[in-house]
């Protein structure tokens, strides 16, 4: 696939078109959102959290990704 350089944003031709009522684009939407949501996922339970320190922040927010990465096994 060719790779092409614009010198202006105006210069970029607009996407193709598709059709927004194709079943096939709402399925690929929600496959899509289906995916996110499982490979994702929030860092953090919602809500407030304090810390007592910058280096107790640090270590949680640590904790936390750890989690994700295993969830994501």
């Amino acid at each position: 696939m060719p790779l092409h350089r614009y010198r202006d944003v105006a210069d970029v031709p607009p996407p193709a078109a598709r059709a927004v009522a194709d079943a096939a684009t709402f399925r690929r939407i929600v496959a899509w959102s289906t995916f996110a949501r499982r490979s994702a996922g929030p860092l953090f339970e919602p809500g407030l959290t304090r810390f007592a320190s910058i280096e107790a922040a640090g270590t949680a927010r640590e904790a936390a990704l750890i989690a994700r990465m295993r969830r994501l096994r």
